[in-house]
């Protein structure tokens, strides 16, 4: 059966041994789906080299030269040649490799180097593969996070991967280097996918990119939340819009409250002279007086009010 054989070599037998005991927990764990299969997996100790038999990814197409297959295609290299995808096609990435983290993670996994490079094809759709910076949640491992993906500062470890995830998107999305992030290409701002998807799309990326841990989404799943949102599109509301609707908004509620506060009947009004002016004109509660201004009212004449 065709496959794909990997050797990683580790710096001291420690690492390597704990990378082989998460291999075999990987193994244990099954398929997950979205992520390049592990068949077998193998320990050279006196190398420290540890061996990985994974599934085979779609071959890179012919070269126009000289018609020969190299390896397999990367989502670079579709890129590279084929240009930058669309709002939809990223928001759809996204998703499936939020469901591919969620699993990975919750299974207590870390990829480690999420990048473009790393996302292969499989019966047409992108995986994600190499697993040579996998590792445990809980270990101090150090991991191969390719710079410029890595967060500046992370307060947990699926950080590596959420940050990474959402600077793969933008050179997906943009056709940018992840070191331009956030600026936008003029084309993408001018096109029908920017009014509908992408600048809901250019949210989500800020938020997952933001330099404060605090402001990021803290799990794949919200992170699945977020891009759920902006498949959903919506107009995007300038800073002129907002104001012309609080004005409208401001004015029919003023005018509502008029309307709906006005008297049914005036409040008449009655003078008395000094000589009848006195406790003798209270009737009940139906009246009151201004003992300063020597005036009569009635409650009665304004329903609202009484």
């Amino acid at each position: 059966q065709a496959c794909f054989l990997k050797f990683i070599r580790f710096a001291t037998d420690e690492t390597a041994s704990a990378a082989q005991r998460v291999r075999l927990d990987l193994l244990d764990l099954g398929p997950i789906p979205g992520l390049i299969r592990l068949r077998a997996c193998g320990l050279e100790a006196d190398s420290r080299t540890v061996w990985e038999e994974l599934e085979p990814a779609d071959p890179a197409p012919a070269a126009p030269a000289d018609g020969r297959k190299g390896g397999a295609e990367t989502l670079a290299d579709r890129i590279s040649s084929g240009g930058a995808w669309s709002t939809d096609r990223v928001v759809q990435l996204g998703q499936n490799l939020c469901q591919t983290l969620d699993r990975l993670h919750g299974a207590g996994f870390i990829h480690g180097d999420i990048k473009p490079t790393n996302l292969l094809f499989r019966a047409g759709k992108p995986i994600l593969a190499d697993l040579g910076s996998l590792h445990a949640i809980d270990s101090n491992l150090p991991t191969g996070t390719t710079p410029g993906y890595r967060p500046l500062i992370a307060d947990q470890p699926q950080d590596l991967d959420l940050v990474a995830l959402g600077k793969t998107l933008y050179e997906v999305w943009t056709g940018e280097n992840r070191y331009h992030f956030p600026s936008l290409p003029a084309a993408l701002l001018a096109s029908p996918d920017w009014h509908v998807a992408g600048w809901r799309l250019n949210q989500v990326l800020l938020q997952v990119v933001d330099v404060r841990p605090s402001k990021r989404p803290r799990s794949a799943a919200e992170l699945e939340t977020l891009l759920t949102w902006a498949a959903r599109g919506g107009r995007q509301w300038s800073r002129r819009d907002a104001v012309a609707f609080g004005i409208v908004a401001a004015a029919l509620g003023l005018g509502f409250h008029v309307l709906r506060n006005r008297p049914e009947f005036a409040i008449r009004w009655e003078r008395l002279p000094p000589l009848k002016f006195g406790s003798e004109t209270w009737i009940g509660s139906a009246r009151s007086v201004d003992w300063a201004a020597r005036r009569v009212y009635s409650l009665e004449t304004n329903i609202r009010i009484g």
